[in-house]
């Protein structure tokens, strides 16, 4: 069985430190709310590297 790096992303804002896991070696960019602050967060994907921040409440 081959071993899977997976991370979890925390919202920028809240306290909600798990918003999803992902694993390392997906690329792309996606929005998710945040269920407990409620504030849009923006994910962006690239190269290994997890990049969030808030775009709206």
């Amino acid at each position: 069985m081959q071993k899977v790096d997976i991370i979890p992303v925390a919202c920028p804002t809240g306290k909600n430190k798990r918003l999803f896991d992902i694993d390392l070696h997906t690329e792309g960019n996606i929005q998710i709310k945040c269920p407990k602050c409620r504030s849009i967060v923006k994910v962006k994907m690239h190269r290994q590297e997890i990049h969030t921040e808030q775009i709206g409440i």
